[in-house]
């Protein structure tokens, strides 16, 4: 029986999966159908069939190179396909065999148009796509972003430390078009892999791989979550506290307080201190819209994330069947509503044989709209096993701690925690407050009258609880140039999950 192959993938139209390469190769011999839909006929004599799918897209005159190699040898017997081997990862890591490629989808028999056909169609899962390359080109284009000196591309590969690997995916499937993927040393060679998706507040409004904000506003951006502050750094936004800046530098930043500076948050090193093997996902909103990303689908968007960093070799060298293992999801300040939107979508969730569909990790860094869905998220934490729900904030106190006490009241105390513990944390005249809060305190930047900021400033505190911690540990840096070493709010959080 003569074999008829279709070879679909979807949004066959989106600027990533421009330029197509099908190719099947029968009993050694190539044949080139180059787009969607490309039909191959295979004669039932042919006994080994190689189909090869690549994507090569032209962005602005960018080149990006392959975006995704796919591949996958099948044996033909009497008109079955059946997968024989395929191969992933990264030559210049590891590659890995394993049977199916975790891409390709392929499903036949099928009643054919021709007699003396069956029709088989192999559905190439293009999700995601790695437009690293692409990112940092168009990110990269600033030679003097926010006054460091060098592009904020430059200067993420100079304060970046070893421990984990960044990737940018393209969406093809939904919106925001640009994610990213944090990937620490602890995801290596193990077959389960988590993630955490973090909602970022209100970002520039964006809808292609070319916007010039990527470049002015996009990778500082990017830079202020990932890296880790520092002490007298020569990239201001690098400081480990709120430094007297000059007024330029300030213009610099696109918020309306002056004392809103940005401070680094420190996540990849969070990420890899943890030792957890989790990846942290930042889909990249364009304003204050997470598009997908808060809807029903961000567990298979997850799914989808963590396999095609698999197929490209990011994680889980060596493994035949990687995972996902557990989900969360973090907010911070506006980015709140986009994160509850994607509570609300997945709360009731079950999970599936082979899909984990659940969100069973919170963190709420001072997240708008706390307060709407703490009847909710008690619900949650007394019905999902093994919940944990962590709570950090500069002005949210009482909500959070509210929050904690209706779920110790509903179903014991649980691994549910606020943060800090008391409001004294705050006071940085007392010998109650918090150590590396009065490490801070000891340089708010001048308000633009001049006068100097008090103990209590919005922004101030705010921002802390993104890159600041408790006090275990605590050690402030000695030498300009040191980084701040001391445990995070969110390395504390990843250290005690489940992930």
């Amino acid at each position: 029986m003569n074999i008829r192959l279709r070879v679909n993938w979807a949004n066959p139209q989106h600027p990533l999966l421009q330029n197509p390469q099908v190719e099947v190769v029968l009993d050694g011999k190539p044949q080139s159908n180059n787009k969607q839909g490309a039909e191959f006929l295979i004669a039932d004599s042919v006994s080994e069939v190689k189909l090869f799918v690549s994507f090569f897209p032209t962005i602005a005159s960018f080149k990006s190179g392959v975006l995704v190699a796919i591949g996958q040898t099948y044996k033909n017997t009497s008109g079955t396909l059946q997968p024989v081997d395929a191969t992933i990862g990264d030559a210049a890591t590891k590659q890995t065999t394993v049977v199916r490629h975790p891409l390709i989808v392929t499903d036949g028999p099928k009643q054919a148009t021709k007699a003396g056909e069956v029709l088989w169609i192999a559905t190439i899962l293009v999700d995601f796509v790695d437009v690293t390359s692409m990112w940092r080109n168009f990110a990269g284009k600033n030679a003097n972003c926010k006054e460091s000196g060098k592009s904020c591309v430059g200067a993420y590969d100079d304060l970046h430390e070893a421990g984990t690997e960044l990737v940018a995916l393209g969406l093809t499937s939904g919106t925001p078009l640009i994610w990213f993927a944090s990937i620490p040393k602890a995801c290596t060679t193990t077959d389960s892999i988590s993630g955490l998706v973090f909602y970022r507040p209100a970002n520039y409004i964006y809808s292609t791989m070319d916007d010039s904000q990527h470049a002015t506003s996009g990778q500082f951006a990017l830079n202020r979550y990932l890296l880790r502050p520092r002490k007298q750094p020569a990239f201001w936004w690098n400081n480990d506290r709120y430094a007297n800046i000059t007024t330029a530098q300030h213009d610099t930043v696109p918020t309306a307080s002056f004392s809103y500076d940005w401070l680094c948050a420190g996540f990849e090193n969070a990420l890899d201190r943890s030792g957890k093997p989790v990846v942290l996902l930042q889909p990249w909103p364009s304003g204050i819209d997470f598009g997908t990303a808060k809807t029903a689908s961000l567990p298979e968007l997850v799914a989808a994330a963590i396999r095609i960093l698999w197929v490209l070799g990011k994680l889980s060298l060596g493994v035949t069947n990687a995972t996902v293992k557990r989900l969360g999801i973090s907010g911070y300040s506006a980015g709140g509503p986009g994160m509850w939107a994607a509570f609300d979508a997945t709360k009731n969730n079950n999970d599936k044989p082979g899909q984990i569909r659940v969100v069973r990790e919170i963190y709420l860094f001072d997240a708008n709209d706390t307060a709407a869905h703490s009847v909710d998220v008690v619900q949650w934490a007394c019905h999902t096993n093994d919940a944990r729900l962590r709570m950090v904030a500069g002005y949210r106190q009482n909500e959070h701690e509210k929050i904690a006490n209706s779920i110790a009241k509903a179903c014991g105390a649980g691994n549910i925690s606020f943060h800090p513990p008391s409001a004294q944390f705050w006071d940085a005249t007392s010998s109650t407050g918090g150590k590396w809060w009065k490490h801070v305190f000891q340089n708010f930047a001048p308000l633009p009258d001049g006068t100097e900021t008090t103990g209590y400033n919005f922004n101030t505190r705010h921002q802390f609880i993104l890159y600041g911690g408790e006090d275990a540990g605590f050690t402030a840096p000695v030498n300009p140039g040191d980084k701040m070493d001391s445990v995070t709010f969110l390395e504390q959080f990843l250290k005690a999950s489940s992930f």
